[in-house]
C-alpha cells in the first residue's frame, strides 16, 4: 500500500481506502474489526481518505434472527460475495461520500 500511495502521490491521484464487512463480521457484530483498525490507522497516518462501510451492515442492537436475515439479504447464498442489494447500498453510500 505504501507503493500505491507513493505512485498516487507522484501522479497526483487522490487515494481512498474503503473497508466493508464479511459474513463473519456481520454475524459477530464486529464493528471494530482488525481491518477497520488497521486501514483507519494507515489512512490517518498517510493522510488518505477512509470510508468505513461496516456501520451500514452492522447494528449492535440486532438479535440473532435479524443478523441471519441480514446475511441472507446482503450476501449471495453459500458465498462470501455481496448480493445485488448490498452492492447497491455500498454504491449509494460511496457516491454520497464524494458528493460536494
Amino acid at each position: 500500500m505504501q507503493s500505491l500511495k507513493k505512485l498516487c502521490d507522484q501522479k497526483k491521484i487522490k487515494l481512498t481506502i474503503a473497508v466493508y464487512p464479511g459474513v463473519t463480521q456481520v454475524y459477530n457484530k464486529d464493528l471494530n474489526s482488525l481491518q477497520v483498525k488497521l486501514w483507519k490507522e494507515f489512512s490517518e497516518t498517510n493522510k488518505i481518505q477512509f470510508i468505513n462501510f461496516f456501520p451500514q451492515f452492522i447494528d449492535q442492537s440486532d438479535n440473532e434472527d435479524t443478523i441471519l436475515e441480514k446475511i441472507k439479504i446482503f450476501f449471495i447464498p453459500f458465498d462470501y460475495h455481496f448480493s445485488v442489494y448490498a452492492n447497491k447500498l455500498i454504491a449509494k453510500n460511496f457516491v454520497n461520500f464524494f458528493k460536494f
